[in-house]
């Protein structure tokens, strides 16, 4: 079973299915193996709800004007990714260590009660963001109605789903998606403490901007 959960988390992580005895990834065998026994193995395997959906990636002007999605079928739920699970070395924040970029920064989503209109706001820094949307089945970007402000979002397919404008883009992979537990800083911030204890943990390291004080998270 661990195997077998280490085999999947590959797929998960790069968008491929690769054998344990392929370190370099380099042979993708999704397209000759059955992928669903994987997924349905990886949310009880992590304790957390995992599935078919989209890989949205950013690279976007600061504070820029919101995206609005209109999807065809609802989505199940919808996360900006926080960016230190996809660097190799993040920073300790078990420790106190600041993140590098917190998701607030890449911006923010909102889906809808009934899971068919999702909103993602662009945050202070958007540029190589990762969004999930999780549907628990197959789900084409080309199906969805994208605006932005007023005009269309119109997606050209190569490999993935694709708009560019000037040095904007967004990229949409369909493929196996989870949604990751809230990290250590956003579950403190949830904590309904006392001034003091929110000033103590500012202090130790815990927590960063706003709630500090400060104008960002750097």
């Amino acid at each position: 079973m661990f195997a077998a959960v280490l085999i999947a988390l590959s797929s998960f992580v790069s968008g491929s299915w690769v054998d344990l005895f392929d370190p370099g990834e380099q042979h993708d065998l999704s397209r000759s193996k059955p992928l669903d026994p994987w997924r349905e193995r990886l949310g009880p395997a992590h304790e957390m709800p995992a599935g078919l959906g989209w890989r949205i990636r950013t690279e976007l002007e600061p504070d820029g004007e919101p995206f609005v999605f209109r999807l065809p079928q609802p989505a199940q739920g919808a996360v900006v990714v926080p960016p230190s699970m996809t660097i190799k070395n993040p920073r300790n924040q078990a420790w106190g260590e600041p993140p590098r970029k917190s998701p607030e920064e890449v911006g923010e989503v909102m889906l809808s009660d009934d899971g068919l209109t999702l909103t993602f706001t662009p945050g202070s820094d958007p540029d190589d963001g990762l969004l999930f949307v999780l549907f628990g089945q197959p789900v084409g970007p080309s199906d969805a109605e994208i605006t932005r402000g007023e005009l269309p979002v119109r997606l050209r397919r190569s490999v993935s789903w694709r708009w560019q404008r000037g040095g904007e883009s967004l990229v949409i992979e369909p493929g196996t998606v989870f949604l990751p537990p809230p990290s250590e800083a956003q579950r403190m911030r949830a904590m309904q403490g006392s001034a003091a204890e929110i000033q103590q943990l500012c202090q130790l390291g815990y927590l960063h901007g706003e709630i500090c004080g400060e104008e960002d998270d750097h």
